[in-house]
């Protein structure tokens, strides 16, 4: 929740802002093509930022992903290399701290 609005991604990669006084629907933005394609992920937010953590089908890189809320822009994404132990790993569980914005 950020200024009275609760956020969401839905499975098409929008991401929906929720006013919820005025009950109202908005899509913002939306999360990159690589992010929606993921086979594993993890978000986070932290204000008025959003962060993905992911991993493609097949790949030995994770992304770190961070949009602005407000105008539901990419600010920023970092691909760096996973080891073998967790790009292989079929039922990681993967929790995410956000930084702060």
């Amino acid at each position: 929740m950020f200024q009275g609005s609760l956020y969401n991604v839905n499975g098409q990669g929008d991401l929906l802002r929720i006013r919820l006084k005025k009950a109202r629907l908005r899509v913002v933005g939306r999360v990159s093509g690589a992010a929606r394609d993921a086979v594993k992920a993890a978000s986070a937010w932290n204000g008025n930022s959003l962060t993905i953590l992911f991993q493609r089908n097949g790949s030995d890189r994770l992304t770190l992903e961070s949009y602005d809320l407000r105008t539901g822009k990419r600010t920023s994404a970092i691909s760096v290399a996973a080891s073998e132990e967790v790009a292989d790993h079929d039922l990681l569980l993967w929790s995410l701290a956000a930084p702060k914005p």
